[in-house]
């Protein structure tokens, strides 16, 4: 799964049959794979913490959803995807796809 065609993912920390910050893992080893949103079930800064250092984008929890921090979040993630996308067209391995 590349997620190509997302600006951004939101991962729960506990998928159907998985565990969230082994997905993430996996996840961010995909080359070019948009910023992900992890979600957590309730506030917790120890597992926020770990997911952060494991690179998830942003944090929030599903009990109480912020909605204006869930926009800000998104938002920010589709710039920075579409940043990173640009950066990579001017890279000599996207010259070789774009032929």
């Amino acid at each position: 799964y590349t997620a190509a065609g997302f600006d951004a993912v939101l991962l729960d920390h506990r998928p159907l049959g998985g565990d969230g910050l082994e997905w993430l893992d996996d996840c961010l080893r995909r080359p070019l794979f948009p910023p992900v949103v992890y979600l957590l079930p309730q506030p917790d800064a120890t597992l926020e913490a770990r997911a952060l250092e494991r690179g998830a984008f942003g944090v929030l929890s599903k009990r109480k959803v912020d909605g204006a921090r869930l926009d800000a979040l998104l938002d920010a993630a589709m710039r920075r995807r579409r940043a990173a996308l640009q950066e990579f067209r001017m890279t000599p391995a996207a010259a070789k796809l774009y032929r």
